[in-house]
């Protein structure tokens, strides 16, 4: 039975419930009205396609009222966007906090050491990396990738996938609308860590949205 939310000007908060533990996530569960409703911070560096896929999985996980995603674009490094997560961490109540992010020249460990030192201070986020690129995410909607790649090679790739150039700037949430699932099941059996490529963490985002606590 979920439990109910600390008081926001109470000085404990609750450290954000763990998912992926104990049962299988089901995508397209029937929605409980009895259920609590998760809230959930996405931010991202990603002005483009991150942010305008995130955006649209807002509306999506709104029409199906399973959580309520609070998205954020926030400029700069992994680690600007965690600092900038944790201001709002200390302001809000959030069930799940998320930072999406490219690998590219970014020092994944040093940023995962950013994380447990904010995870000290109380503030408990995850960088969900794609690696080489968000577009490895993408891909995954419409079918395999296996090969490791460079960030341009995957754009080529989704292209040739969708029958177009890809145009970061033309993003269409459509050609992947209904397919989250797939993207799911292949970023999450493939994942074994950030330094895989290709490797995307977007589905635990995923898996948070569809679990109630």
């Amino acid at each position: 039975m979920p439990k109910p939310r600390p008081s926001r000007s109470g000085k404990h908060r609750r450290r954000p419930v763990v998912v992926g533990e104990g049962r299988e996530t089901q995508l397209d569960r029937q929605t409980n009205k009895f259920q609590q409703r998760l809230t959930v911070l996405a931010a991202t560096n990603g002005k483009v396609t991150e942010y305008q896929y995130l955006r649209a999985l807002k509306k999506e996980f709104a029409l199906e009222d399973s959580c309520n995603l609070q998205v954020k674009f926030v400029s700069g490094s992994p680690i600007d966007v965690l600092n900038r997560v944790g201001q709002l961490a200390a302001a809000e109540d959030y069930d799940h906090m998320f930072v999406v992010c490219d690998v590219d020249e970014y020092d994944v460990a040093r940023t995962a050491e950013h994380v447990k030192d904010l995870a000290a201070k109380g503030a408990y986020i995850e960088v969900l990396w794609s690696n080489p690129c968000f577009e490895v995410w993408l891909i995954w909607h419409l079918g395999q990738c296996a090969a490791p790649m460079k960030a341009d090679q995957a754009c080529v790739r989704l292209g040739q996938m969708l029958g177009r150039s890809w145009d970061k700037s033309r993003f269409d949430f459509g050609d992947f609308q209904g397919k989250t699932n797939q993207a799911y099941d292949r970023a999450k059996a493939s994942w074994n860590g950030p330094l895989q490529n290709p490797s995307s963490h977007m589905w635990r985002l995923i898996e948070a949205a569809a679990k109630s606590t």
